[in-house]
């Protein structure tokens, strides 16, 4: 029998040259619902990965 692990996302969202804000240990969820938001706002760029 195997648990299921779940997987945590860390992401990085930046406008321009401004300080990178980080959300980290977000569920996958919540880091899809966030680029859902990032890609509709403009001028924001923004990088996921897992933690």
């Amino acid at each position: 029998m195997s648990a299921s692990i779940a997987r945590t996302y860390r992401a990085t969202v930046w406008k321009g040259d401004a300080e990178p804000v980080v959300f980290a240990s977000l569920s996958e969820e919540q880091a899809d619902r966030l680029e859902e938001i990032v890609n509709q706002a403009a001028g924001y760029d923004h990088e996921f990965e897992l933690e």
